[in-house]
């Protein structure tokens, strides 16, 4: 996933947290991970979304996504 990166230089991150608490932190805004989790119609995926870091997400068992700053 390419970095992305807002008005002031800041690196756009976005914290997926699972329904197990597990958390995820991914170098993208918001915006790019949630059209990831839905289809073309806006409704969210049924099944895994991979990642090159190494790991697959299932977007059913998404709580949270938000941006974050770090």
């Amino acid at each position: 996933m390419a970095k992305h990166f807002n008005e002031r230089g800041d690196m756009m991150k976005t914290r997926i947290v699972m329904d197990s608490g597990r958390e995820y932190i991914l170098d993208a805004p918001k915006s790019e991970v949630l059209k990831l989790f839905t289809n073309s119609l806006g409704v969210i995926i049924n099944g895994f979304v991979h990642f090159e870091e190494g790991f697959s997400i299932a977007p059913l068992h998404v709580s949270s996504v938000e941006e974050v700053r770090e």
